[in-house]
């Protein structure tokens, strides 16, 4: 991570991203009596809390429940907090570990855009091939940490290499296009 220029600090929060993206899919909810859900294990996000550096209740709070506002005439109306059952309280936990994994992997690629910039033939080749190594190992390790969590809930219906198949296709497309275009 040297090698594309990232400071420790960046290092540090690359790791923490994936680990509340992972910690994220130990999160389960049980049906309390009215329908609602509940965390089943507050220690799970209690940790997620200290990784998102958040108040614990809060993290609690917004995976079970969500905000709808009521509008008349383009003024602003009633705020409620409605509570979730735990299958929509699942599918806000998805979607919260898919924005942040998202988010960092756009943020990962920009960086290595930008240390990619051309510089002398001989040192271009080079740095090209060391950062291409570079991030094929990334992906890789990405892939295989994230691979457990988004494909066994997102991609049951598509078999495993074609999945691979088609983010692989779609990181080299990414890679080409910046550096040879």
């Amino acid at each position: 991570m040297q090698t594309i220029g990232l400071s420790a600090d960046e290092q540090s929060e690359i790791f923490r991203m994936l680990a509340i993206v992972l910690w994220l899919g130990n999160v389960q909810f049980e049906e309390k009596d009215d329908g609602n859900s509940q965390i089943a294990d507050s220690g799970v996000t209690d940790f997620v809390a200290y990784l998102m550096e958040v108040d614990s209740a809060l993290v609690q709070k917004v995976l079970t429940s969500k905000i709808v506002e009521t509008q008349r005439g383009g003024r602003r109306g009633s705020v409620y907090d409605v509570p979730l059952n735990p299958a929509q309280a699942g599918s806000g936990r998805d979607a919260l570990a898919k924005a942040i994994y998202n988010n960092l992997f756009e943020w990962i690629v920009s960086r290595v855009n930008v240390s990619m910039k051309p510089r002398t033939a001989t040192a271009q080749v080079v740095g090209i091939l060391v950062r291409l190594h570079f991030l094929i190992v990334i992906f890789i390790i990405l892939i295989l940490y994230i691979k457990g969590y988004f494909w066994l809930r997102d991609f049951r219906s598509m078999p495993f290499p074609i999945a691979a198949e088609v983010y692989v296709d779609i990181f080299f497309r990414i890679i080409l296009s910046s550096n040879f275009a």
